[in-house]
């Protein structure tokens, strides 16, 4: 490369800088906003991808179904993973992971309370692959009261490595370290930050441990072992040892497999992890690259408007001599600048929102391990790109040597075709967000049946010498002047919290039944706090000893179900105790509205809670805190908002529709660029025309619609293209919501005026431009 040429080109490009920095700009937007994109979707289809054996591993599930009720649990009993080992042939290992939900961990003074520890069997390190910093790994967990840490936890409780046989207090137990494992990745389906031996395994089980839910239970297959062949070994299983404790009843159980590396996309169970949706990452997939092909043809659109005022560059250097394949080499040279550029800033763009991008996916976009497919893949797109743009002047005089003025006409309404394309993408992803945008609001606004404001939740203890102190506190918290109500409720009775469920025996039409319930365990005070309503019957009371033993509380859509028009008295089995139903409550929404309202039983029972509900005024959480410190010294607070609890039940749609928002924005901020390129173009051509039109007294309304009609008619048609294609795509989302505000016409009137007014700006800027040209400077080269 001649040093002249570069010199040239880096004129070439600060003489049009407007168009240059444009074209850049657009460029390195989309670039940075695909690459985002690209390592999301990657990172997305490669969760657990890192365990060495995932193609082999498999967790099993648990479906039980009575009387028509089918319910899946993604937590299984304690038998069934090392019954398989100890079984069936080609079961090399298993993994049983119990969970601890909160668990308060104590470091020499220090509390922390944390989440992601699991008690487990020392097997678990031949399933996932553990990258041992520290100790040995075949020992590590053969030991009772021995925890293996993360190095996040070794750092954050003793800054160092080096702390093999130190001890640590995990829910009031002592616990020797063992081992040290490199942290997970974070595109794995399980959040893993320590492990706990859970001690001699057993080879007895009672029926119960069949059916107590608190593990997930994987295993890992021989590779010659195929996902039906587990799926047999698990029928076996059943007919077995399950099939013999329900014989002669109603209900039905089935164990079931999923391979590991699917888990993130499959539907969600019962006690499942958190999933990812395939929907959203195609959509994100698409989006991404109609930006990236927008800002493409943008490039070229401006390439080619500034192209016109390099014609007579070229011919005078055709008349010199210049060859045609000097013509490619300056081609070429400015689409390498061009590319170096572009990438420089893109990726100064991708250092700026790399945190925002963390925050919302948890995956550092900064991170090149692997990614260099996607890189090359970006170089090459924006070199073919600038070739195409950059090239286009040279190349066509080269081959035609002349502008033909048909030849023209056919590449103005060829770039019209390509403007309306991309004004159609830009209307389809904008009615998009709008419609996302009113589902969110219709979901974070609609009457969920209960209150939410003014609604704190207080983590308890869970240690069985403190669960004397937790009705005391919640009567010392109620006597604060700013709490107008506190309720003790046990796990799951938080609404949009995963609760348990429970085997119950009710009367239909004289008949027994088993049914399986939503159980919510809770005291006096549940119902008036949430303000949920009762339709009939009464509430529980604390001085009636009754009401903890024989008496619950349904709401309506259970009754419903069951065809009991006066249920008041009616009886339950449940716990091998007969049940009288004393009050029906009105149906709320306990889950989020993806799903339908279920049924629920609720229970008196505030002896085992994990939640203290707290209803304010607006009161000061320090004035918890020290209630809390008069009760539980020594033990974490925890304390979070209900209102937030509630929203984070949509997070993976707020998070879609902010980056749909963004990406809107983007599609439709290149699209007005593009129409700034062709119409710019237009009206350098018009340029002679508009000045004689305003000689001979043309008003400037007539003026206006002259320029503009054929571009306004673009944009009118791309609309009327994008509105039934959107509302296809809209609507198919909205039918994943059992509650959905549904589409609104209001929302595709929003996006025509934003478009049209984007439109109607950059039209006005250039014809106003041109109108302000002196006649006689537009003319006089005539």
């Amino acid at each position: 490369m001649r040093p002249n040429w570069l010199i040239f080109n880096l004129r070439i490009l600060f003489k049009y800088r407007l168009y240059a920095g444009i074209s850049l700009a657009g460029l390195a937007i989309a670039v940075s906003s695909f690459w985002f994109i690209g390592d999301f979707v990657r990172n997305s289809h490669q969760y657990d991808g890192f365990h060495q054996n995932s193609e082999n591993i498999y967790r099993l599930t648990l479906e039980v179904n009575s009387a028509g009720s089918t319910d899946h649990y993604a937590s299984t009993g304690k038998p069934p993973g090392i019954l398989l080992k100890e079984s069936y042939p080609g079961i090399s290992s298993y993994a049983r992971l119990t969970f601890l939900g909160n668990t308060v961990v104590k470091v020499n003074e220090a509390l922390f309370t944390e989440r992601g520890f699991f008690k487990t069997n020392p097997e678990t390190f031949e399933v996932f692959s553990f990258d041992f910093l520290a100790g040995d790994k075949g020992s590590a967990l053969t030991d009772p009261h021995s925890v293996v840490l993360s190095r996040f936890l070794a750092e954050k409780y003793f800054n160092s490595l080096d702390i093999i046989g130190n001890q640590v207090i995990i829910n009031e137990e002592s616990y020797q370290v063992k081992g040290i494992f490199e942290d997970w990745p974070e595109n794995s389906h399980l959040e893993v930050k320590a492990l706990l031996s859970e001690g001699p395994a057993s080879r007895e089980f009672e029926p119960q441990d069949w059916f107590d839910l608190d593990q997930y239970n994987y295993v890992l297959l021989d590779p010659a072992v195929s996902q039906k062949e587990l799926d047999d070994k698990l029928d076996q299983l059943t007919s077995a040892h399950v099939a013999p404790i329900f014989e002669g009843s109603a209900m039905e159980v089935k164990f079931h497999s999923q391979a590991l590396e699917d888990l993130y996309f499959e539907a969600a169970l019962i006690d499942d992890v958190p999933k990812g949706n395939p929907v959203y990452v195609k959509a994100l997939t698409f989006v991404g690259l109609l930006v990236l092909l927008i800002s493409g043809l943008n490039y070229i659109n401006l390439s080619l408007t500034q192209s016109t005022k390099r014609m007579k560059e070229i011919a005078v250097k055709r008349i010199l001599g210049i060859t045609r394949r000097q013509i490619w080499v300056q081609s070429a040279i400015e689409s390498i600048i061009m590319t170096v550029l572009v990438l420089l800033i893109s990726g100064l763009l991708i250092l700026c929102f790399d945190n925002l991008y963390f925050h919302y996916t948890k995956f550092h976009a900064l991170d090149l391990a692997d990614k260099w497919p996607l890189l090359l893949t970006i170089l090459l797109l924006i070199f073919v790109t600038g070739l195409l743009g950059t090239g286009y002047s040279g190349m066509y005089l080269s081959f035609s040597g002349s502008v033909n003025s048909r030849d023209e006409t056919g590449a103005n309404t060829f770039k019209k075709i390509l403007l309306g394309f991309q004004f159609v993408i830009a209307s389809v992803i904008l009615i998009s967000t709008l419609t996302m945008n009113r589902q969110l609001s219709f979901m974070k606004n609609k009457d969920l049946g209960f209150s939410k404001e003014q609604v704190l939740i207080v983590g308890l203890p869970l240690h069985e010498e403190m669960k004397t102190k937790l009705i005391p506190f919640r009567e010392a918290v109620k006597t604060y002047s700013a709490i107008e109500n506190a309720s003790l409720i046990g796990g799951g009775a938080l609404p949009g919290e995963e609760n348990g469920k429970d085997l119950f025996q009710v009367s239909i039409d004289d008949n027994h039944a088993d049914r399986i319930y939503n159980i919510y365990r809770i005291d006096e005070n549940y119902f008036e706090l949430l303000n949920i309503e009762f339709v009939s019957g009464r509430n529980f009371q604390a001085n009636r000893i009754a009401d903890k033993n024989e008496a619950l509380i349904i709401n309506e859509i259970l009754a419903k179900s069951i065809h009991w028009d006066d249920p008041i008295g009616k009886t339950v089995w449940y716990g091998g105790q007969l049940r009288a139903v004393i009050g029906v409550v009105k149906n709320f929404h306990n889950k989020s509205l993806h799903n339908f309202i279920e049924p629920i039983v609720f229970i008196y029972d505030d002896s085992s809670p994990s939640n203290l509900l707290v209803k304010t005024a607006g009161s000061d959480p320090d004035l918890l805190q020290s209630a809390w410190m008069d009760f539980f010294t020594g033990t974490p607070f925890l304390l979070s908002y209900f209102d937030r609890h509630i929203d984070s039940m949509y997070a993976k749609e707020d998070h879609l529709s902010i980056l749909l928002g963004c990406f809107s924005l983007i599609s439709l901020t290149l699209c007005c660029m593009g129409l700034f390129a062709v119409f710019s173009l237009h009206m350098l051509q018009k340029t002679k025309e508009m000045s004689i039109r305003k000689v001979l007294g043309a008003s400037l309304t007539n003026l206006l619609k002259t320029a503009t009609r054929s571009y306004l008619l673009i944009m009118v048609i791309s609309i009327g293209i994008a509105i039934p294609i959107a509302w296809f795509f809209m609507n198919k989302w909205l039918n994943g919501f059992s509650y959905k505000a549904g589409m609104d016409s209001g929302v595709f009137i929003c996006s025509a005026l934003l478009i049209l007014s984007g439109c109607c700006i950059t039209l006005v800027y250039h014809v106003v431009k041109a109108l302000n040209v002196n006649p006689v400077d537009s003319l006089k080269s005539e």
